[in-house]
């Protein structure tokens, strides 16, 4: 992630800023208290259990604040929607204008995104690039914006696998991402439940070129 302060993050997520160390610097950020880092924002989502809840946690493991629906006895940045603001904080740190912005390849398909991906980045590091990749397949709407934040601040090519199970959500990652170049691997008559037909799925994976610039 970009060097970003406290304060800085807090406005790229609309967020409520319940904390008095503001111009402390954000090193990245994860959803799960077990694996925070120091300087990380921890997300507290709501699943199977309530992120809050291991907030104190993650504050003993050196979090920086937590994003919460709710003002905690840590210190917290009070959002409507956690999810949403790690996908906003991601964008923006893409995105920033302060900085030289890394190419983001995009790269999806039915079967052979990762190990596109793997070779793509591989390539580019012999090449003398910079990169970061998406760590194993973290290739949905929580994963890819945490890709984003625990990049290298110095990554200049930025290389992200795509996941899909409905019609819309590589529409969705590409805006939390836009790309500069994509990658189609393969489109083979798997996960049809979600998608019906074999072109509603080429479809799909179809929306990685619309996005693309023209």
């Amino acid at each position: 992630m970009r060097p970003a302060t406290l304060s800085q993050a807090a406005q790229a997520m609309d967020a409520d800023l319940q904390a008095t160390h503001v111009n402390a610097l954000v090193g990245g950020a994860t959803t799960d208290s077990r694996k925070v880092r120091e300087g990380d924002l921890f997300f507290a989502l709501r699943g199977k259990t309530d992120g809050a809840d291991f907030a104190p946690e993650a504050h003993l493991r050196g979090a920086i604040a937590t994003v919460a629906t709710r003002r905690l006895e840590v210190p917290t940045l009070v959002v409507e929607d956690p999810l949403q603001a790690l996908q906003k904080l991601a964008r923006w740190s893409l995105l920033r204008q302060d900085a030289p912005s890394p190419t983001v390849v995009g790269i999806t398909g039915t079967v052979g995104k990762t190990t596109a991906k793997d070779a793509l980045a591989t390539i580019l590091r012999h090449a003398g690039k910079r990169v970061s990749a998406t760590v194993g397949n973290l290739n949905n709407e929580i994963g890819l914006p945490l890709t984003i934040l625990s990049a290298d601040p110095r990554t200049e090519v930025l290389v992200l696998e795509m996941g899909a199970t409905h019609p819309g959500d590589i529409q969705y990652l590409c805006a939390i991402a836009p790309p500069d170049i994509g990658v189609l691997t393969a489109i083979s008559p798997v996960h049809l439940d979600s998608f019906g037909t074999l072109e509603d799925l080429a479809a799909a994976k179809g929306e990685l070129a619309v996005s693309l610039p023209e």
